[in-house]
């Protein structure tokens, strides 16, 4: 019985540390001026960001694959951009 339970707190561990993926940028409009109060998220998740003042944003996420990368903000066109987003391994 014992080891079962040692097996499932470590299996519980596990699942916890999945790893995290930080995504960063900026956000500019056509004249390369930063973009306050933009949505920036990866499509189907509930991962994402709001641009701050500078235009910059950042978010942690866990998927892993092909996505895509949606901007939106009212008084602008919305974007999507295809990214990959590939773990990395920190052992």
């Amino acid at each position: 019985m014992s080891k079962w339970i040692l097996f499932l707190v470590i299996l519980f561990m596990a699942g916890i540390a999945k790893s995290q993926v930080k995504i960063s940028g900026r956000v500019v409009d056509g004249k390369k001026k930063p973009v306050q109060g933009v949505s920036i998220g990866i499509r189907d998740s509930y991962d994402g960001a709001t641009s701050d003042s500078a235009g910059n944003f950042r978010f942690s996420t866990t998927e892993i694959g092909s996505h895509i990368l949606t901007a939106t903000s009212i008084g602008f066109r919305s974007f999507e951009m295809p990214v990959t987003i590939e773990s990395v391994d920190m052992s």
